[in-house]
């Protein structure tokens, strides 16, 4: 075997000895004295063929050293081999770890806090919202989200213009990470709702020409008129008709029944006939009651009572809703419903008792003189069925011109309904 074979092997088992007694060690970790004499005892068994001082201070710095030298332990490595600059650079090393271990400890990080959101919804309209009294701005389309608040109690309380909700104020607890949600509800206030009633009325007296109009059509002919009669279960009933109303309290038709001409004028009993019908006379008695007490003047009497308050239906109306508003008078309610000129076009009896629900429809309104008035009038009575009566005018006019006191006078000798 020659000289330079034997030294190779003599250098490669003095390593592996050298590895085996290192290899708990993992190339990550920072040396210690001990780890650092053991290389050295490597440098010095292989005389430097499988490692040297420089490739080890490279270890070194990279991964650092993990003591802190004294003297003795830089004379132990100087005596493993270590030369003076290496063991500055040791040196070097224990500064920085030494500088670093002075460090202060950071802090440690605050606390989070506890917080979370709250969601607030109005129905069936927008609203103001405070927290605490202190204004956060509106909700869109019924909701607002606030937050992030601390964790804790909190007064909400919400507001509308002419609206009223359904609570007062009301305390939410705010949770930590939660979302917590507060619902109102909120209905129209009454005095909104009798502004608005009283603007519909207005609009209505002003759409039939004001005080003069109404007066102006406190005297009606109608004429080429037709009374009609419906009752549940019979064919309707009609008879040609000029009829002539005075307000308060007089009216006379002049009525072709059975190709009879007859007239009868309103007393206070009811009708006086200056002759008897031939055939159907209670049917038109009673059409002519109906028409009578629900003529467009004695309706717009009756709504325009001293003390009367008008309520609208709501505050808000579609486009292509008619508007609408309660006349309320003690115990009497009626409900008006507007055409979209503000004209009456139903009037509908809510009051309790046997004539609830009773509807008079006005239609086809004509412009005489300074007001209008209805061409069409029907009257539909309370309950199932179609009964009720109606009055349909080819030509109105107006006026005392129109009605003279004495076009409305009966004879002494008229009797009434089946009177001999």
């Amino acid at each position: 075997m020659n000289v330079w074979r034997w030294r190779t092997m003599l250098a490669g088992a003095l390593l592996s000895a050298g590895l085996l007694s290192a290899a708990f060690y993992q190339d990550g970790d920072a040396y210690d004295l001990d780890r650092l004499r053991e290389k050295f005892d490597i440098i010095r068994k292989s005389k430097g063929v499988y490692l040297n001082e420089n490739i080890l201070l490279n270890q070194v710095r990279k991964v650092g050293i993990a003591f802190d030298p004294s003297t003795a332990d830089y004379d132990l490595l100087k005596k493993a081999g270590a030369s003076e600059g290496f063991l500055n650079a040791i040196r070097e090393m224990a500064k920085a770890r030494a500088a670093e271990k002075a460090k202060p400890e950071p802090p440690p990080p605050p606390p989070q806090p506890k917080e979370g959101k709250l969601t607030v919804a109005c129905k069936p309209i927008d609203c103001e919202v405070s927290l605490d009294g202190k204004p956060q701005g509106s909700t869109q389309k019924g909701e607002l989200t606030l937050g992030p608040f601390p964790e804790g109690p909190v007064k909400v309380a919400v507001t509308r213009k002419d609206w009223d909700p359904d609570r007062d104020a009301h305390t939410s607890y705010i949770k930590d990470k939660e979302t917590d949600r507060v619902e109102f509800t909120f209905k129209e206030s009454r005095a909104a709702l009798e502004a608005m009633g009283q603007q519909f009325f207005d609009a209505m007296m002003k759409a039939l020409g004001g005080d003069a109009g109404i007066k102006e059509a406190s005297r009606v002919r109608a004429s080429g008129a037709r009374l009609i009669a419906a009752k549940e279960g019979k064919s309707q009933m009609q008879w040609s008709a000029v009829v002539l109303f005075r307000l308060p309290n007089d009216a006379k038709f002049l009525i072709t029944n059975a190709g009879q001409q007859l007239q009868a004028v309103k007393t206070d009993a009811g009708f006086a006939y200056d002759r008897q019908p031939k055939q159907d006379g209670q049917e038109m008695e009673d059409a002519m009651r109906e028409v009578y007490d629900r003529q467009f003047g004695r309706t717009l009497a009756m709504l325009r009572k001293s003390g009367a308050e008008n309520v609208s239906t709501k505050l808000i109306y579609g486009e292509d809703e008619s508007k609408a508003f309660r006349v309320e008078s003690g115990p009497e309610r009626y409900l008006v419903t507007l055409d979209a000129e503000s004209l009456p076009r139903e009037i509908k009896v809510e009051t309790s008792g046997l004539m609830a629900g009773l509807r008079i429809l006005y239609s086809d309104f004509t412009k005489v003189g300074a007001t209008r008035y209805p061409k069409e009038t029907q009257v539909i009575l309370p309950g199932a069925g179609t009964n009720g009566a109606g009055l349909r005018i080819e030509k109105v006019e107006l006026g005392s011109v129109a009605v003279k006191d004495k076009d409305l006078e009966g004879k002494k000798n008229w009797k009434p309904l089946g009177g001999k």
